[in-house]
C-alpha cells in the first residue's frame, strides 16, 4: 500500500530547493541588470516572458508547471518536421 505524504511532509522536502531556485533566479537577474547596456534588457521579449513566468508562479494554482512550460515553447506548426519547415523560427519560445 502506497503512502501519501501531507502537504507538510512535502513542503519541508521541497522548501531547500525551492529556496535554492529562488536564490539563483535572483542572482541571475541581478547580474543581468548590472550588466553594461541593461536598460536594453526591458524591451527583451525573453525578459518579458520571465517577468510573466514570475506572475504565473506567485499565483494561486495546481498547473503552474505546465503554464511556465507553455509560456517559453513555440506554438505547434502544422507540417514542422516535413522538408519545407526548414526555416528559422523568431517566435517568443525561441531560446537562442
Amino acid at each position: 500500500m502506497e503512502s501519501v505524504q501531507n502537504a507538510t511532509e512535502v513542503f519541508d522536502q521541497v522548501y531547500l530547493d525551492i529556496r535554492a531556485g529562488l536564490l539563483v533566479l535572483a542572482a541571475s537577474l541581478d547580474r543581468v541588470d548590472r550588466s553594461e547596456g541593461a536598460e536594453v534588457i526591458g524591451d527583451d521579449l525573453r525578459r518579458e516572458r520571465i517577468q510573466q513566468g514570475l506572475e504565473i508562479l506567485s499565483g494561486p494554482g495546481l498547473n503552474r508547471a505546465e503554464q511556465i512550460q507553455v509560456l517559453f515553447s513555440d506554438p505547434y506548426r502544422s507540417g514542422w518536421n516535413t522538408a519545407d519547415a526548414n526555416e528559422t523560427s523568431d517566435s517568443p519560445g525561441d531560446d537562442a
